[in-house]
């Protein structure tokens, strides 16, 4: 496997956003760079591999001046592409319309099902009907939710799933707390949120059943089968990305800035639009040691996902639903 392969690119479009979510600590004063040249970091992308990107924010449709050339661009350079919003946004249907005349063939939406405040509350309220909206139109790639898994919702999680319209995707991530990561994106501490190793394994072991039974979970088997068995990745936030796979993706900033991760990064030297082979081999060389000696750990799954499809455990297919 070489060297230069990323399986993915999350771009956070824009870090404008209203809304105050528990434990979320995502800055909203970084400016968006232009479209120009976030365009031009779109070819380095492909150079580097990368196939797929997620677009997110805060929601990308709080600013859309140029998001539909965006995506325009990475689907003509086969990139494939996600909007991750919350579904909030005022004339939200014809915002996304307008994307989907781009190219857009997939949109993923938060949904808590246990609201954890009133954001969150106002995120989950819209979520299914706008996915259900999504999924009718021609030619859709995928329609999916995605859910904050704590102590309090795992259980409802698996009771209400099968429920749920079954050309949905269900995708998630376990809560986070703040460990003082430079540049984390999390806060605050709930213990009546915290999650134990059996929650984990519960949760998890639940989801491989509702898999057996059609349910559209994004997660991959090997992901959950490994969280069964070692539930403590979650719970002691025992994973580091500083492996033989690192990077298997990249996070690009609103000013165009490239990271390991929206929850851990020091140094903002490298811009997207610059990004050559031989400055991606500098940001590698510098973040795989600073991920080693000063992160805390985590477990975003889908940042683990991708480090299975770059090690060739996960086809690179099921991660994007074709």
């Amino acid at each position: 496997m070489t060297k230069k392969y990323i399986t993915k690119a999350e771009i956070l479009w824009t870090r404008l956003c209203p809304l105050k979510c528990s434990f979320c600590a995502m800055p909203n004063d970084t400016p968006r760079v232009n479209t120009d040249k976030m365009i031009q970091g779109l070819r380095h992308l492909r150079n580097l591999g990368c196939q797929f990107v997620a677009i997110y924010g805060a929601s990308p449709l709080y600013d859309m001046d140029g998001l539909d050339d965006y995506i325009r661009e990475a689907e003509g350079l086969g990139i494939k592409t996600t909007i991750i919003t919350d579904g909030i946004v005022k004339d939200h249907k014809g915002k996304i319309q307008t994307l989907y005349d781009a190219g857009l063939r997939s949109l993923t939406m938060s949904y808590d099902f246990v609201p954890y405040d009133k954001w969150s509350k106002l995120k989950t309220d819209k979520a299914i009907d706008l996915i259900s909206w999504f999924i009718e139109l021609p030619d859709i790639r995928d329609g999916e939710i995605v859910a904050t898994v704590t102590a309090q919702n795992w259980q409802t999680i698996l009771e209400q799933l099968p429920d749920i319209d079954k050309r949905i995707w269900f995708s998630f991530d376990f809560v986070h707390f703040d460990r003082g990561n430079p540049g984390t994106k999390v806060q605050g501490y709930n213990p009546a949120l915290e999650l134990s190793n059996d929650d984990v394994r519960s949760f998890c072991s639940g989801l491989l059943e509702l898999r057996e039974q059609g349910v559209r979970v994004h997660q991959s088997e090997p992901l959950l089968r490994h969280l069964v068995e070692f539930p403590y990745m979650v719970t002691q936030y025992a994973w580091k990305c500083h492996n033989n796979n690192f990077p298997s993706w990249l996070t690009i900033d609103a000013d165009g800035t490239v990271l390991p991760c929206d929850d851990f990064h020091t140094d903002r030297r490298w811009k997207v639009w610059e990004l050559t082979e031989e400055k991606f081999e500098e940001f590698t060389e510098f973040y795989a040691k600073e991920i080693e000696t000063k992160c805390a750990g985590c477990f975003w799954s889908t940042h683990y996902d991708a480090s299975l499809i770059k090690e060739g455990v996960v086809p690179f297919e099921n991660y994007i639903h074709v």
